[in-house]
């Protein structure tokens, strides 16, 4: 085994951390989006490891992601509200 190795790569997925450039990659939202959805409380929040720093645990992000693919907005369950298409009449 490479020493190089990521530690990471080692750990089971339950164990891992992800810091907010992880969680912003894996997600594509910026870091306000996502603590806006933390306060709305349709983000998972994150472990706080110190006085400024925080870690989202790699399971709950990727059960969030599926979710969103579900459809359904948060880990509550609620469903996704369809966005209503326009009728199509022109003035």
């Amino acid at each position: 085994m490479s020493p190089a190795l990521n530690v990471a790569e080692r750990l089971p997925r339950s164990d891992r951390l992800l810091n907010k450039w992880a969680v912003e990659e894996r997600t594509s939202l910026d870091i306000t989006t996502i603590y806006r959805k933390m306060k709305a409380g349709t983000f998972p929040q994150p472990i706080h490891l110190g006085p400024q720093s925080r870690g989202w645990e790699e399971e709950a992000v990727a059960a969030w992601r599926a979710a969103r693919e579900r459809g359904v907005d948060s880990p509550a369950g609620r469903r996704l509200r369809a966005i209503p298409r326009d009728s199509g009449a022109a003035a």
